[in-house]
């Protein structure tokens, strides 16, 4: 007697007949580990981005100061003494500074000529060349860097700076005070020990003071390094403190937490900084 058997056709998935595995949906906790990673990594990427550009501000910044140091040297190659810190006379609100002098060693001979030493700094003749921007006497990390200062009364506006020159620590000791004339011979301490020029944020202008506005191109040595806008002292917007322009043309950065009586002594040309 014969069986008979009876067969029932079977279509396997297509994922099987393919070789492959049935697929599966991302759950949400793998969603957010993969939002978690790529968040810590941009946040990486961000703070090295942001290194990285404020190491390149402050090396520019350096350079800018440098430039200022070979003008100074200049000056001196030609005068046999460095510029005045400000050019004070009896009665005057506004003096011209030691930046002006520098022009025509900065080969800025033309906007130099434009400039009447003998007028007033805010006189209407100096208004047009005092305003003008000079990319040297800025420091690329201050936001208000090749800006202008605005004057109100009288109506004028000064070309801004973010350098101004050493006066000393106390009784206009080092290079840079009103109506200064200090000789290479007569920086006791040596020239890479001196201070001659450092940063500030505040309002400073490459042209000169105005007493009406606050306005200097001096510090002192007994001013502590501060960090943003500063009037009187130093200041700069640098995580790593000020660049400091020393008499031998060096640049050094020095922190916020240096000692004072080293930064007092920096600042005297008879200081004992050795």
């Amino acid at each position: 007697m014969m069986r008979r058997c009876y067969f029932t056709s079977y279509a396997p998935p297509s994922s099987v007949q393919n070789g492959s595995m049935p697929l599966r949906g991302i759950t949400l906790i793998e969603v957010l580990i993969v939002i978690g990673i790529i968040t810590v990594l941009a946040s990486l990427l961000l703070v090295g981005t942001q290194a990285a550009r404020s190491s390149m501000l402050a090396t520019n910044c350096g350079e800018n100061m440098r430039q200022l140091g070979i003008a100074i040297a200049s000056y001196n190659t030609s005068h046999g003494l460095y510029p005045p810190g400000v050019v004070s006379s009896p009665g005057s609100n506004s003096r011209f500074g030691w930046g002006a002098m520098l022009l025509p060693y900065m080969e800025l001979s033309s906007l130099h000529a434009q400039i009447d030493f003998e007028d007033s700094l805010l006189s209407q003749g100096n208004a047009i060349a005092v305003q003008a921007k000079i990319s040297a006497f800025g420091c690329p990390a201050d936001p208000a860097e090749l800006s202008t200062i605005r004057i109100l009364s009288p109506a004028r506006s000064l070309g801004r700076s973010n350098f101004v020159g050493c006066r000393g620590y106390s009784d206009d000791d080092g290079v840079f005070f009103p109506n200064s004339g200090v000789r290479s011979e007569d920086v006791l301490d040596g020239l890479g020990c001196t201070m001659f020029v450092s940063e500030r944020s505040g309002k400073t202008a490459w042209a000169g003071e105005f007493d009406g506005e606050t306005i200097r191109v001096l510090y002192s040595g007994s001013e502590p390094i501060s960090y943003g806008n500063s009037e009187n002292g130093v200041s700069s917007f640098h995580s790593s403190g000020c660049h400091v322009l020393m008499g031998d043309g060096t640049v050094v950065n020095k922190s916020r937490d240096v000692d004072g009586s080293v930064w007092a002594a920096m600042a005297s040309r008879e200081g004992n900084s050795q």
